[in-house]
């Protein structure tokens, strides 16, 4: 089929070149009035960026030499402010490539949806097992029918150990090809994410779509990744096409917002398993299974996001409850779906694991500008929960008239109680108090991915630091860390500020400068800018200053198991029931720690190897760093002083103490009376094993 392209027609029947797509695509225009708002959308929510001092600092050399995103976006201004009619496609991917550098999973330009029709893949995605790369087949077999309907059979290039590709090393190839499009910074992540993700689904708009593939048999082919259309484009409408993806102004038009519809597959559960608690709002969040072979369960967590938390902790009650009842069967829980979110979630989690970590994650500063400030005051729906205190909180003090807008951003740990929220400190309490799961550490395996981040990061972290649980990994090669933070725990998104935005407007409480300057702020099309706002240290209490100052993304916290090979994108999503089942069956994939041994001075000892080992401390108090140990001391939490935690474990002490002295004095009463039975009776009374 021949690509006519003065009409630049496109059919879902027919594979393109990137080269004959792009010359298409660089043909649509935008004018001056859609760039400038959108340029200037971008630098405005680009003010309150969180990590602009790491990327310059470049510590760990994961961004590109010089990268600075002030300067890049300058660039772009510069490139393109005077120009009266702007390339689009390169206008847009080059603010997508330049925020993609960031390496941060919260923060990126998307562009808008119409690009979305246009779809680049490859029939054949990389394997790895047993120390060897190579090829199988993709799982759509529409894409594998077309291609070999353009390109011929490719079945004999599977299972065949891979030299080169592209003259370079696999592993080599991987990283460069998903640094052109992933946000991920570590070599080995970009390779997963090459693996599952990127290599077969990405349109990497300047990348080569063919690469020459060696074997180490010496045979070779050319390996294609074409280009296909979700939906007809007809002769001459590319333009016209384009241009539905353009928004009016949001304050002015009565135009109402499209709504996005999140479509997703139904879960083919397996027939081994059986599925006894689910919790769903539009999607699926967190289910529990259990493994019919064994009876172990299986949590799957799909993202720690919730409407409505007072409902989903009921149910989440009664999955703790569920846990309880068998505390000698293993308990696997699923994040390797990414699920990112709010902290009060995955804190739920993370108690009902180890109610001793409370809290872990204490540290939370935003980074001022002129645009979250106002927002803040007017509008303190962007809120986070203090872990310290568990009062849901905004980043300003919106009753602090002397505060002073400077057009450089500041840090702020500034918090007030955000009014319209509710607190959801007694749902936590709940947990906490009929003691979470009650699993010890071997009973306890942890499955994650390349792809997990945010609130999974501060969960992972934190049972990693506290040794609870095995980890493991679902990708067959060593990870840098178990999960990647990118972004330190909160982003917003210019589309959740332009709702706020309205809502602020209808308060009539600004000023009319500032009034206009909010107004400036939207973006121009149906696609969307997120940034992080917010970094969210994750610490340990008793660790040295220094320590604590290192966020979450650069703690190496290596994984103890890894899978054999890669599972699909699809196996991921589904809960890799299959994976899990293998997992749960290997005795040997268990953490190093088991019940509990000896309580002393508020540790916590373990058994490891047989040995009674000091493994942790009470609730109430936290691990000190000493030279090669540490030291159990009482926490000063307000919150848990408001539940009184230390008091009560006095008064269980007084309570043990006393139940002990009255199980002595009803023995002694119950020896007195038998010995004076015995006397009365010395052959007929029995010897009482209770004496």
């Amino acid at each position: 089929v021949t690509l006519v392209l003065s009409d630049c027609a496109f059919d879902p029947n027919t594979l393109y070149s990137i080269s004959d797509v792009n010359q298409c695509l660089n043909t649509l225009t935008i004018n001056q009035s859609v760039f400038e708002q959108n340029q200037y959308t971008v630098e405005q929510a680009l003010m309150s960026y969180s990590f602009t001092e790491y990327v310059k600092a470049n510590k760990r050399g994961v961004f590109a030499q010089g990268f600075d995103i002030n300067e890049s976006l300058k660039q772009i201004r510069n490139e393109f402010q005077n120009q009266q009619k702007v390339n689009a496609f390169k206008y847009f991917f080059d603010m997508h490539n330049m925020m993609n550098q960031l390496r941060d999973a919260h923060t990126g330009f998307i562009p808008p949806s119409f690009f979305m029709n246009f779809q680049q893949f490859s029939p054949l995605q990389f394997q790895f097992e047993n120390g060897r790369w190579f090829f199988e087949l993709e799982t759509t077999q529409a894409n594998v029918d077309m291609y070999v309907k353009k390109y011929g059979q490719i079945e004999q290039f599977t299972n065949k150990t891979i030299k080169k590709i592209g003259q370079k090393r696999v592993e080599d190839f991987l990283e460069e090809f998903s640094s052109k499009c992933d946000p991920v910074k570590y070599r080995n992540q970009k390779i997963a994410m090459a693996v599952t993700v990127s290599f077969n689904t990405a349109f990497v708009k300047d990348g080569a779509d063919q690469f020459l593939v060696e074997f180490e048999d010496g045979s070779t082919f050319q390996l294609h990744r074409p280009v296909k259309v979700i939906r007809e484009i007809k002769d001459n409408q590319l333009q016209s096409e384009f241009e539905k993806s353009l928004r009016p102004n949001p304050y002015t038009s009565e135009q109402k917002e499209k709504e996005t519809l999140k479509i997703t597959q139904p879960i083919t559960l397996p027939s081994k398993y059986d599925k006894l608690y689910e919790y769903k709002e539009n999607v699926e969040i967190f289910s529990l299974y259990r493994l019919k072979q064994t009876g172990d369960h299986l949590l799957i967590i799909r993202q720690f996001m919730h409407n409505d938390f007072k409902k989903s902790s009921e149910v989440f009650v009664q999955i703790t409850k569920e846990i309880q009842k068998h505390p000698n069967k293993k308990l696997v829980v699923n994040i390797a779906m990414n699920p990112g979110g709010f902290p009060e979630f995955s804190s739920l989690v993370l108690f009902s694991l180890y109610p001793e970590a409370f809290p872990v994650a204490i540290t939370t500063r935003f980074k001022r500008s002129r645009l979250l400030d106002l927002i803040s005051q007017t509008v303190p729906e962007m809120t986070l929960r203090d872990q310290l205190t568990g009062i849901v909180v905004t980043s300003v003090d919106k009753l602090n008239k002397k505060w002073h807008i400077s057009p450089n951003p500041e840090w702020t740990t500034d918090y007030v109680i955000a009014e319209d929220k509710t607190n959801s400190v007694a749902i936590i309490n709940n947990i906490l108090k009929i003691g979470g799961f009650k699993k010890d550490p071997s009973k306890i395996i942890v499955v994650a991915a390349h792809t997990c981040v945010s609130a999974s990061s501060i969960l992972a972290f934190a049972l990693k630091s506290f040794n609870v649980g095995a980890f493991v990994s679902l990708v067959p090669i060593d990870l840098e860390q178990i999960c990647i933070s990118g972004g330190g725990g909160s982003f917003h998104t210019a589309n959740l500020y332009t709702q706020q935005i309205k809502k602020a407007l209808r308060q009539k409480s600004l000023s009319a400068d500032d009034e206009s300057y909010l107004k400036r702020f939207w973006v121009p099309h149906d696609g969307e800018v997120e940034w992080s706002e917010m970094i969210q240290l994750s610490q340990n209490l008793g660790e040295v200053a220094v320590v604590r100052e290192e966020t979450i993304e650069y703690r190496k916290n290596y994984f103890d198991f890894k899978v054999s090979k890669f599972e699909t994108l699809k196996q991921l999503q589904e809960g890799s029931f299959d994976m899990i089942e293998q997992i749960i069956l290997n005795d040997s994939i268990k953490s190093e720690f088991g019940e509990v041994c000896l309580k002393s001075r508020h540790e916590l000892h373990r058994l490891k190897n047989g040995t009674c080992t000091l493994f942790g401390c009470e609730l109430g108090y936290y691990r000190q760093a000493m030279a090669n140990t540490f030291v159990c001391v009482p926490r000063q939490d307000a919150w848990l002083k408001s539940m009184g935690y230390q008091e009560a474990n006095g008064m269980l002490v007084g309570m043990v103490v006393l139940a002990v002295l009255l199980v002595l004095a009803v023995s002694g009463i119950a020896f007195i009376v038998v010995r004076s039975k015995s006397k009365r009776e010395p052959i007929h009374q029995p010897l009482l094993v209770e004496e």
